[in-house]
């Protein structure tokens, strides 16, 4: 949410000078020729202040004089209680030259005040939709989607992937598939998904820790249920079981942590480390003293029958007796064998330091 201060400032001497758009293709103005552009500008930061306030009515909450281009500007973030608005003051005659009410959300524009799930999902209804609605978790659904962090960052989109995603809503983040359940086919909605209800406090590639979710989302279509693939059942199996690897981890459940690798299971190392068997395994988890956190990645996924075969990268931080913190990061390859039960329990763990 962003916050936003009412700062004044009369003075040019307190706000800097910054340029607008970079431009890479030219060289750096000389002194002379910056010198020049600062005496053509007739209007002062105090006096592009007080004419803009006078103008929108609100408060400026920062300025600068940009000196790229051909004519000097003054630009302004100016704050009201209903909008933040961009301005554009031409430095040489004193017109405005742009203003511009900046979206507090990225993606469609909303007005008015949003609605609140009871899990804190909050949402706009951009377009209300008149076709079905999905029944539960289990249902299929064909959405168009973009995704980004409160600061306008871009982490994911199916229309830059130039087609629709088909999904069950049980395979998504909970906040996502929330925000989707109250949908009718051909509805829009803008989801704000706190982030225990996204990728909590670890995040996930692309999205950092604790961050809060934006999703512009379109329900195109509602599919009947269909088995998922071989690969995709594969893929979700071993995403859970590295789930569950960490999360253990990190709530000190060492012994749970050697209890997902196989009784025969073998793990190799550089420089000749190999330890293997049920009791070899135990110790060396439950060796790790005061472990802080665990990241792991899946960087590619292969199987075949009750193997499967993964590529990753591991982040492991832990701490010493004094509270000194340690990074372990390595790539990894896992041999995962399926129990008869269903779950997959790890049988081969390699691993070697980055190049």
């Amino acid at each position: 949410m962003m916050i936003i201060l009412d700062a004044l400032c009369a003075g040019a001497l307190l706000l800097a000078a910054t340029p607008g758009t970079k431009d890479y293709a030219s060289l750096p103005p000389s002194p002379a020729e910056t010198m020049a552009k600062m005496k053509a500008a007739k209007i002062s930061l105090a006096q592009a202040i007080d004419l803009v306030q006078k103008d929108t009515g609100g408060s400026v909450r920062a300025a600068s004089l940009a000196l790229d281009g051909d004519t000097p500007r003054i630009e302004l973030e100016m704050c009201t209680p209903e909008k933040i608005l961009d301005v554009v003051v031409n430095a040489v005659d004193g017109t405005i030259a742009k203003r511009a009410e900046r979206q507090r959300f990225p993606g469609e524009p909303v007005t008015g005040a949003w609605q609140e799930l009871p899990s804190g999902v909050k949402f706009f209804e951009l377009e209300p939709g008149s076709g079905a609605q999905p029944k539960d978790r289990q249902a299929v659904v064909k959405v168009q989607y973009t995704g980004w962090l409160v600061d306008g960052t871009k982490f994911d989109s199916s229309f830059d992937r130039g087609e629709a995603y088909i999904t069950s809503l049980d395979q998504v983040v909970p906040g996502f598939a929330e925000g989707v359940m109250g949908m009718r086919v051909g509805g829009k909605r803008k989801l704000i998904i706190p982030f225990e209800l996204g990728y909590g406090v670890e995040g996930w590639t692309g999205i950092p820790g604790r961050a809060m979710l934006i999703f512009d989302v379109e329900l195109r279509e509602i599919l009947d249920a269909a088995p998922l693939s071989p690969e995709t059942k594969r893929f979700n199996d071993i995403q859970a079981a590295n789930q569950e690897l960490t999360s253990r981890l990190k709530a000190g459940d060492l012994k749970g942590v050697a209890a997902l690798y196989a009784d025969d299971a073998v793990m190799l190392g550089p420089g000749g480390f190999r330890i293997a068997g049920r009791k070899a395994i135990d110790d060396y988890w439950t060796g790790i003293k005061h472990p802080v956190d665990w990241q792991l990645e899946i960087l590619s996924l292969d199987g075949k029958d009750d193997l499967t075969h993964q590529i990753g990268r591991s982040v492991l931080t832990t701490a010493d007796d004094q509270g000194n913190q340690r990074v372990s990061d390595v790539f990894f390859s896992l041999i995962w064998r399926r129990q008869p039960d269903g779950t997959y329990k790890v049988a081969v763990d390699a691993y070697w330091p980055p190049k």
